[in-house]
């Protein structure tokens, strides 16, 4: 009965365990979030190559942002940005970066009477450290930051629409291919309708299966 037991031990001592950290997809995930290189691949085996996150260029603006700026300032807020390494952070960062406020004056365009305009709100962007805050032009925050308009425009809208800063969906949508849940069920319940019968290794009843292939050439 010892023998039994310290030889079932052993056998779960043996199992791998599962260690999501080790997985490929989120070992891309962690280096994408930090602004590290990173590789994917296709379904057809074609690797695609991604390159560091990079301070941007000056982008020459009226303010000059660049000036107001030091470089040293720049990559300290760049490398605090991406060290965060989570996606909802970084874009709760974001958002809390940016003044939106309600638009003060309209103006006509020329050869129109009505004052009517698309724009509700006007964006003003700030670069936040070491308790200082300077404003820059959108293109300079988003050079210094190393994103892209998209990202910055959706993460302001989905903070303007609910309050909240948009959350990380990458990888959560459900696959296109995968199986209907009535089918799932079905297979499980037609499993289940074999007689059982005792296992040989351990004390619970399992489906006996010998006659399953047997039973689908009858029924095909």
């Amino acid at each position: 009965m010892a023998d039994r037991s310290e030889q079932s031990s052993s056998s779960n001592s043996r199992k791998r365990k599962r260690n999501p950290e080790e997985w490929k997809k989120n070992k891309r995930k962690s280096l994408r979030n930090r602004g590290k290189e990173y590789e994917t691949a296709s379904k057809s085996g074609e690797k695609r190559t991604f390159a560091a996150k990079q301070l941007g260029k000056d982008c020459r603006c009226p303010l000059k942002c660049f000036e107001k700026v030091t470089l040293e300032r720049r990559e300290n807020v760049f490398e605090g940005f991406w060290e965060l390494g989570d996606w909802t952070a970084q874009n709760a960062f974001l958002c809390g970066s940016v003044k939106v406020t309600a638009v003060k004056r309209r103006y006509a365009k020329k050869g129109e009477a009505s004052l009517h305009s698309r724009r509700n709100y006007s964006r003003q962007y700030y670069i936040n450290d070491n308790g200082m805050s300077t404003r820059v032009f959108k293109k300079a925050f988003l050079a210094i930051y190393a994103i892209s308009n998209g990202r910055l425009s959706r993460a302001l809208s989905k903070m303007q629409s609910v309050g909240s800063p948009q959350t990380d969906q990458r990888g959560r949508h459900e696959p296109k291919n995968k199986t209907p849940e009535e089918d799932v069920q079905f297979v499980r319940a037609h499993i289940q309708s074999f007689p059982t019968e005792s296992s040989h290794y351990c004390r619970k009843d399992k489906a006996n299966l010998s006659g399953t292939c047997s039973y689908f050439k009858e029924t095909v």
